[in-house]
């Protein structure tokens, strides 16, 4: 078993360069996709960003003036809906607060700023621009996710550096930024992009390179805890990272203090959770948003987790294979893994698996699988950088017909990116069945029935992929398998 991770010290050195080079890259790429028409500003996001005014403009986080005052957030005609309940005389947010507080400067810096531009350019010239106002702030937000996600594949690339992956980690970081999920909520207020960071971020510190220092503890396990203040969903990633945490602390890895520390600061955030809570609705853990769902029959709650499962990956509409095949390679990659790495291959396991289970079930997740309306597989997204590793140890491993298979699945992900890119509302589905991106077609859907045989020859399709492609890897590491 590796007790740690080799790092090389020429790429070591050149990283940080690298990373910024990617961060740009990504930022100008994105940039240039929300020039085109999209369904930004639509769904939960403008619902996130009304908290945030409330902080901004109010010092409170109290809704009941705001759906009406913030004129440039969905032009100021929003309706509360169920995300925003009345409790107490105040309207209370349904969702969770972590990420419209963290936003909050940034939301009252380009309020201001779309305000004054707004102002100052002639309507003539903005008519011509196909700008508004409203759009002004819209695409300065988009902007401002742009380069969290460009700072994901940052984080991405300095994890398969320290994986010794160094040759190929900045374009696989590149494609997996590029590529949806990652792609599809990169210029989107929601909050998957933010968890994805603060995952991999943790992670790396947890399970890659293994921190030393209490005050590197502190803030992983501060940012391990904020997860659930950003998301109740997160809870399965923070209990995975807890139990990497304990984990490291029982292979001497980590002394007890650090461990402590760790613990000290995950519990203080979580506990800023519980408290906004019971502020809010009386309740130590559940809101109108977050509960708990009933036990269904052992033959709903089989056919429900199927369902989940295989429309997750599969569904023409909201899967993640749909509009990004390249990730069929993850399967291969973590089996190799397991063998090279078999550390972190356990801790990957054990966060995302912690997390998938969570949301498989449909007694701790009321919402389904499809994430209401926004692009495909929006609740794989947080651990979508973790399955990726996956995806770029085979890329490494594969020779031969595996390394023909990984050319050929990036030259058709290629493809997709650029069509999605050029057309990115294509990246958004109705869930009647009928896919806007004409490529997904040929995939099954849970909307239509009699799916279920479609569902299970891909199954078994994707499974002889794999034995396909762990047959044809490097001498090394199939003389470890």
């Amino acid at each position: 078993m590796l007790t740690a991770i080799p790092h090389h010290e020429a790429g070591a050195a050149l990283a940080p360069r690298r990373g910024a080079v990617l961060v740009m890259l990504v930022f100008v790429v994105v940039w240039g996709l929300i020039t085109h028409g999209t369904y930004a500003g639509s769904g939960d996001e403008p619902h996130y960003l009304m908290i945030a005014h409330s902080i901004v403009f109010d010092a409170d986080i109290d809704l009941t003036n705001n759906y009406s005052d913030a004129k440039l957030i969905a032009g100021g005609t929003l309706e509360a809906g169920a995300h925003a309940r009345p409790n107490d005389g105040r309207l209370r947010p349904v969702h969770d607060i972590g990420m419209p507080i963290v936003f909050a400067p940034v939301v009252r810096v380009a309020y201001g700023v779309a305000q004054v531009l707004g102002d100052a350019i002639p309507a003539s010239l903005l008519s011509r621009a196909r700008l508004n106002t409203e759009l002004l702030f819209r695409h300065q937000i988009s902007l401002a996710m742009a380069l969290l996600t460009g700072l994901l594949a940052r984080e991405l690339f300095l994890t398969l550096c320290a994986l010794g992956m160094a040759r190929g980690a900045f374009g696989w970081s590149l494609l997996f930024a590029l590529t949806p999920p990652a792609l599809s909520h990169s210029f989107l207020f929601f909050t998957e992009i933010p968890t994805a960071l603060i995952t991999l971020f943790v992670f790396r510190r947890l399970s890659v390179q293994p921190l030393s220092s209490w005050r590197m503890a502190a803030v992983a396990g501060a940012l391990a805890g904020f997860l659930l203040l950003v998301h109740a969903r997160n809870v399965g990633i923070v209990a995975g990272l807890g139990l990497v945490a304990v984990m490291m602390t029982r292979r001497g890895t980590w002394s007890p203090r650090l461990l402590a520390v760790f613990g000290a600061g995950l519990a203080l955030a979580a506990l800023a959770r519980t408290l906004t809570t019971f502020v809010f609705w009386g309740s130590l853990v559940t809101t109108p948003h977050a509960g708990l769902g009933v036990m269904p029959s052992a033959r709903e709650f089989i056919s429900e987790v199927t369902i989940r499962v295989t429309g997750m990956l599969f569904d023409r509409e909201h899967g993640l294979v749909a509009y990004a095949p390249v990730y069929l390679l993850a399967a291969p990659g973590f089996l190799l893994m397991r063998a090279k790495y078999p550390r972190v291959w356990r801790d990957l396991g054990l966060v995302s698996g912690a997390y998938l289970l969570l949301v498989l079930l449909p007694m701790t997740n009321v919402h389904g699988w499809r994430g209401g309306w926004s692009p495909a597989a929006r609740f794989l997204l947080p651990i979508a950088p973790l399955i990726w590793i996956g995806v770029a140890s085979y890329a490494k491993a594969a020779a031969g017909v595996g390394r023909a298979i990984v050319i050929a699945f990036v030259a058709i992900q290629l493809v997709i990116n650029a069509v999605v890119w050029q057309f990115p509302k294509t990246l958004w589905n109705d869930g009647d069945g009928l896919s806007a991106f004409r490529w997904t077609g040929w995939l099954p859907s849970w909307e239509v029935a009699g799916a279920a045989p479609a569902f299970a020859i891909l199954v078994v399709l994707a499974c002889a992929l794999t034995y396909v492609c762990t047959r044809y890897v490097t001498e090394e590491l199939s003389s470890r398998t």
